[in-house]
């Protein structure tokens, strides 16, 4: 009996730690921003209020030795200013590493998918982002980009990749050239393929 009552002690246990963490722990490993340290998280967004350089690590983690954790909170949460949700991405790339890539493959493609006009637009940052810290890996979404319907999109992704500059970039460029209708960006696309190459 004692054995039964003990077991069934720690499986309690187990599943009231497991709904804690679910409710404090977003899916995809942040923290909600009103759990966050609020001396920490003013002094971190006022770093992130400045329109000059983005803020380095050492600046970050100056303010908080939890700074990753902060900056995640700020990008991800839609309640939070746009212009700090953005500056927080850029942050971001201080670490540089897959996960922060899989939060910037991903917000390209929410933006993407967004109906709201700000948010749609917010994926020229957001491909500009994923270029600049992760240029290899930016190509694949960079060349879905050039198949959208969207003249916009397409001139970004056309831009974007001619920042790139690499050779898959470049072939990304010289393929979707012979499907592409519109005079602006054949236009564009010829010029950074001249420019280039």
């Amino acid at each position: 009996m004692k054995r039964i009552t003990l077991t069934t002690a720690l499986l309690l246990i187990s599943a009231f730690v497991g709904v804690a963490s679910a409710q404090t722990v977003g899916g995809d490993g942040t923290l909600p921003i009103e759990q966050l340290n609020p001396a920490e998280l003013e002094q971190t967004l006022t770093l992130l209020s400045a329109y000059h350089e983005v803020p380095s690590r050492d600046e970050l983690e100056a303010v908080s030795p939890n700074a990753r954790q902060i900056l995640e909170s700020i990008a991800t949460d839609t309640s939070v200013f746009r212009h700090h949700r953005t500056r927080a991405m850029a942050a971001l790339a201080n670490w540089s590493d897959a996960r922060v890539l899989a939060m910037y493959e991903s917000w390209l493609d929410s933006a993407l998918a967004s109906d709201i006009p700000a948010e749609f637009e917010s994926s020229h940052s957001a491909a500009i982002l994923l270029a600049e810290t992760f240029p290899s890996e930016a190509v694949q979404p960079l060349s879905e980009m050039l198949e959208n319907s969207d003249l916009q999109v397409r001139l970004t992704a056309i831009h974007v990749l001619g920042l790139i500059g690499s050779e898959d970039a470049l072939n990304v460029l010289q393929d979707a050239l012979i499907n592409e209708t519109n005079t602006v960006a054949i236009e564009r696309m010829q010029a950074n393929l001249a420019q280039l190459r």
